[in-house]
């Protein structure tokens, strides 16, 4: 195994490093994480201005973030680093979760070739946001879950559940596995004796109490519990709205996930072997399928949105139920049916990823950008930007076009802003004008551009009206430009 996780990393790498700050193009929240994490590494704790919800309540993402900072600078690089360095946790998670279901380093190395090839994991790991964290926190879980159930030994269970409580504090998408693997161990111990399932308990409670003992130390210092309950209650569905919620998560998965027909062959293919595990595996293998039924089950029911990117666990549970079930069937035509399966969805998805990143060859490089909006502005300028854009103007007093308390993306609220003199620039990119995914590229009906547009529109014609300085920079996808007032 240690020779296939050191090639496999090797591939990782050379596939998911190149271009990292190029392809996606830059996504709204991307930004907005990485200011909480700036503004927790200059002192100011764990706030954000400039959007809400990105890793203030659950924090574990930026509080990582902040050190990468420390090593390579604040950038959208780094923290898309950041993520590449949680996939290489999570490949290691998934190869060592592969081994204990003591599947033969022929099917490990087809796990590892479709964790490369997975569409989704080629986005999550690309991107800035704490799923990839979270992918890897819950990877490593299960490792040790299964360590557990194996053994009479108690402490593995500790570890699952720490590691499953700091998923949690990454992303609140981590309690779903968290539950389900409490659940899971308690009813394994129970089985055993009533002490052992004591035992456990007492052993959850602890690893629960250092999870919360550290959002306490960290969250606590600048929001309440209140505020915290607040969001949560923001993203999930009430019970009247469930089956409202329950179909539009299931519209959004199809157009988002599947891309309408492009992806459906991927997606059968995962909800097949999600279902034939979980009706026909046994045993550890059987209730991880049976999770992965939960997870999807449970979060379009009750999560609004079940966001594209939460569905980062379906395809690595899926595709181990795949290879469980051809390591176990002693019929060949079924094995050799399972080979033509896996064989068609890591090609498929080749294909697909070869065809989005093609789309995208043309994006510019965000580090260009960046220095081109720094060098246009003067230093002590007062700018008003696009969110995508905070990177280039962190050090400098600055305000998004999603600034917390603010709306200004309304043009009445926007003009009254500008005219109030707090700012004496302007920032502004067409490339952020296209109705298309910024992961995929492609275009799609759940991204509205029409406030990006009036933002644009409405700041374009206020800096021309009022003649202020202008530079520019031609970009493949559009021409981005900087105002500055005429200083009298």
């Amino acid at each position: 195994m240690k020779r296939i996780f050191i090639g496999i990393s090797i591939l990782f790498i050379l596939i998911y490093l190149p271009f990292l700050d190029k392809i996606p193009l830059i996504a709204m929240d991307e930004p907005a994480y990485a200011q909480t994490a700036y503004m927790f590494a200059q002192g100011k704790g764990m706030i954000n201005t400039i959007w809400v919800g990105s890793g203030q309540e659950f924090f574990l993402y930026p509080l990582l973030l902040s050190g990468f900072y420390t090593l390579f600078g604040c950038s959208l690089w780094t923290i898309r680093f950041l993520s590449l360095v949680c996939g290489l946790l999570a490949l290691g998670g998934f190869l060592t979760l592969c081994r204990q279901f003591k599947l033969s380093s022929f099917y490990q190395i087809f796990a590892s070739v479709f964790f490369i090839s997975c569409n989704v994991h080629f986005i999550i790991f690309r991107s800035g946001r704490p799923e990839s964290l979270v992918l890897a926190l819950t990877l490593w879980s299960m490792v040790a879950l299964m360590v557990f159930l194996d053994t009479k030994k108690q402490w593995p269970g500790f570890v699952s559940g720490c590691l499953s409580g700091l998923a949690v504090l990454a992303h609140p998408i981590g309690i779903f596995w968290l539950f389900f693997s409490g659940v899971w161990m308690l009813s394994n111990r129970l089985k055993m004796s009533l002490k052992s399932g004591i035992t456990t308990t007492a052993l959850l409670c602890g690893a629960g109490l250092l999870t919360v003992m550290l959002w306490s130390v960290i969250y606590l210092q600048s929001h309440t519990v209140s505020h915290l309950i607040n969001v949560v209650l923001h993203r999930s569905s009430t019970e009247s709205l469930m089956i409202n919620t329950f179909l539009a998560n299931i519209n959004r998965l199809y157009l988002g996930y599947s891309l309408g027909l492009k992806r459906l062959p991927l997606v059968i293919f995962e909800l097949f072997f999600l279902g034939t595990g979980a009706l026909f595996l046994k045993g550890k293998s059987r209730y991880l399928a049976l999770f992965g039924l939960f997870y999807l089950g449970l979060g379009c029911l009750v999560l609004a949105p079940f966001l594209i990117r939460y569905m980062a666990l379906i395809p690595f549970i899926s595709i181990l139920s795949a290879l469980i079930i051809s390591e176990q069937t002693s019929s060949s035509l079924k094995k050799y049916a399972i080979y033509a399966a896996v064989f068609g969805y890591i090609g498929y998805s080749i294909a697909g990823q070869a065809v989005v990143t093609l789309k995208q060859k043309n994006n510019p490089d965000y580090s260009f950008v960046e220095t081109f909006v720094s060098a246009s502005l003067p230093k002590d300028a007062r700018v008003l930007v696009p969110i995508q854009l905070w990177f280039a103007v962190k050090d400098r007093t600055m305000y998004c076009d999603t600034q917390d308390g603010m709306n200004l993306r309304d043009k009445k609220d926007l003009l009254a802003f500008l005219n109030s003199g707090n700012v004496d620039s302007l920032v502004i990119w067409e490339a952020l004008l296209l109705k298309t995914s910024p992961t995929s590229g492609l275009k799609q009906t759940l991204y509205n551009s029409d406030p990006s547009q009036q933002f644009f529109t409405t700041c374009y014609e206020y800096a021309t009206e009022h003649h202020w300085n202008v530079s520019h920079l031609k970009t493949p996808k559009g021409t981005l430009y900087c105002f500055s007032a005429v200083k009298p």
